[in-house]
């Protein structure tokens, strides 16, 4: 059973701007995020878990008008926040404030340097560390629904509650083993903010079976995987939702695509008309056409 955990929710912008203030001084952050995509090409940032020496507290970015009193914490050079498989997180902190921090630890990395799992997840290591089995009841909640319930924002917590333990642990770890340097530079590669917007011209990596086709027909597809990314990204919709992998890769073995089977899910018929001439323009060498 997971241990009693004690938490402050944050839901109005007087105490989330304390909050920030009163957390500048602290050296180590642990940080964690709860996010929705299902729906989205971009993650709907839905919680934000912090736990310092002063405490633990959940902050509900739904109920706030700004998160810029964050920027206290990520342009502070003295502090440094410790995540778990800290890619998504940073891209939601990114995406929803314009900023990644200064510095970061990531218990994964560490974990992986001092020779477990390469990717273990945060439960197994917080048993396998701190002998303690966290719950997984919430797993696949929605973190979008209000209110969010006790059991949610307990499951929340957890995620940064042991943080500071584990990597307390990992650090002596990596010390005996003379990788602090490399855990420090692996886990910093991850604040390159190109990381989190790779260009659409890479979409084609995205595609299961693309590098199948007969090489004549790997331009075509190229084009296809470019277009579903950049449709994607101003729908801020699923790239599946534009277009599924299947009938990319059935398009791009024909050689033609088929417009009148375009079905982007949630998207108004006469932008799904806008965006397949874009298409058919496009493959036929002329010109994209400009869409707002």
């Amino acid at each position: 059973m997971t241990e009693a955990c004690a938490y402050q929710l944050i839901e109005d912008d007087h105490r989330f701007l304390e909050l920030c203030q009163a957390l500048q001084g602290s050296p180590i952050l642990a940080i964690d995020t709860e996010f929705v995509r299902e729906s989205t090409y971009y993650p709907r940032f839905c919680l934000l878990q912090v736990a310092t020496h002063q405490g633990t507290f959940c902050i509900d970015p739904l109920s706030l008008h700004s998160l810029a009193p964050l920027a206290a914490i990520l342009d502070n050079p003295s502090s440094c926040l410790a995540l778990h498989s800290a890619r998504q997180d940073l891209e939601v902190l990114l995406q929803s404030t314009g900023r990644l921090p200064m510095n970061i630890l990531d218990t994964q990395i560490a974990a992986g340097l001092a020779g477990y799992h390469e990717q273990i997840g945060y439960a197994a290591l917080v048993e396998e560390i701190a002998g303690i089995k966290l719950s997984k009841e919430q797993t696949r909640t929605d973190w979008s629904q209000r209110p969010l319930t006790g059991a949610q924002l307990l499951y929340a917590a957890d995620d940064v509650i042991y943080l500071s333990r584990i990597l307390g642990v990992l650090s002596e770890q990596l010390d005996r083993l003379e990788r602090t340097d490399w855990w420090k530079e692996d886990s910093n590669a991850l604040l390159a903010p190109s990381f989190y917007s790779p260009p659409t011209e890479d979409a084609w990596k995205k595609v299961r079976g693309l590098l199948d086709l007969p090489p004549k027909n790997l331009a075509f597809a190229l084009t296809i995987a470019q277009w579903r990314e950049e449709v994607a990204q101003v729908l801020d919709i699923p790239r599946t939702w534009v277009l599924r992998d299947e009938t990319l890769i059935h398009w791009s073995e024909r050689g033609e695509i088929s417009t009148e089977a375009l079905r982007m899910r949630n998207t108004p018929r006469h932008t799904q008309q806008e965006w397949a001439e874009n298409l058919q323009s496009r493959l036929s060498g002329d010109l994209p056409i400009e869409l707002g």
